[in-house]
């Protein structure tokens, strides 16, 4: 962790904009979603359904785009100082801490990740493109709580598979929703591949989130009355509601789509609303990552 940032260098200026916690956050949640579109094109990957590679693309771009805001935003915080402050601080974080060298490592991962849509062969790009959203999400989660585990412990092992399963989980949802109407989809297939890849996300985040809960509540001193164990609450709380929703068009919906052999707007009603819980549980997640476990 960064350890006397600011007795190291003299920086210009002791004031933080207010509006950086914010931006993090905020920066953060996007990062999110945009990880979850690259992982919802591995899964139509897998379901052998052609998709559009400019969305790919553009997902990618983007997402490169939350890594230089994260890594310029986050060094501020960390040395307390303004944007005038911005190249100083760079360099004391990067060079001074391991967060430093965590920010550097996610935005180069982006940056080969978005090197291989432009330049590379088909082989060659799906290869750079899980090798490079790993490395993306193993930096994500040990930037959280997991890390004071240790930044090589299972804990962050856990948390980066708590985090690929949201994500893909998003990212199908999404996806499913937009490349339905395609022509050449078999929309009966396409469902159930949907369906039962999204309850093997669920069992990976129930595990996982497991785990990692009952680490962070042992470190919360067991207290249920704290602030970060109301948001832990919320978060399940969000899950649930999507696991209901997951069930109900598993077992009720798809039998419509599997009957009449098309588009059911029910069932598409209902992954949007597990959608916004998903997105829901991003945001406190994010929130969960800035909270003391002992407030």
């Amino acid at each position: 962790m960064v350890i006397g940032l600011k007795a190291v260098i003299p920086l210009r200026s002791n004031r933080v904009t207010e509006s950086l916690p914010l931006l993090a956050q905020l920066n953060h949640v996007v990062s999110l979603i945009l990880l979850a579109f690259v992982f919802g094109h591995a899964f139509l990957f897998l379901c052998h359904i052609d998709y559009q590679r400019n969305l790919l693309k553009a997902s990618c771009v983007l997402l490169l785009s939350t890594m230089v805001i994260d890594l310029a935003v986050t060094s501020l915080l960390l040395t307390e100082q303004s944007w005038s402050a911005l190249s100083d601080s760079l360099i004391l974080v990067i060079t001074k801490s391991q967060i430093g060298l965590l920010l550097v490592i996610k935005l180069l991962a982006s940056l080969c990740l978005v090197l291989s849509q432009f330049l590379l062969t088909a082989v060659w790009r799906q290869g750079c493109t899980v090798l490079s959203c790993l490395i993306i999400s193993y930096s994500l989660a040990a930037n959280g709580h997991s890390a004071e585990a240790g930044l090589w412990s299972y804990a962050v092992v856990i948390h980066t598979t708590h985090l690929l399963a949201g994500c893909t989980w998003l990212g199908m949802i999404w996806l499913y929703l937009y490349y339905q109407t395609r022509a050449y989809v078999q929309i009966v297939y396409f469902s159930q591949q949907l369906s039962e890849w999204a309850l093997i996300c669920f069992l990976a985040i129930l595990l996982t989130g497991f785990a990692d809960g009952i680490r962070m509540w042992q470190w919360s001193q067991g207290n249920w009355t704290t602030h970060y164990s109301q948001l832990l609450g919320l978060k399940l709380g969000f899950l649930l509601l999507a696991l209901v929703l997951a069930a109900y068009n598993r077992f009720l919906r798809l039998g419509i789509i599997q009957q009449h052999g098309r588009i059911d707007r029910g069932f598409n009603h209902i992954l949007l609303i597990e959608s916004l819980l998903l997105v829901g549980i991003f945001i406190v997640a994010t929130t969960l990552a800035n909270t003391d476990p002992s407030s």
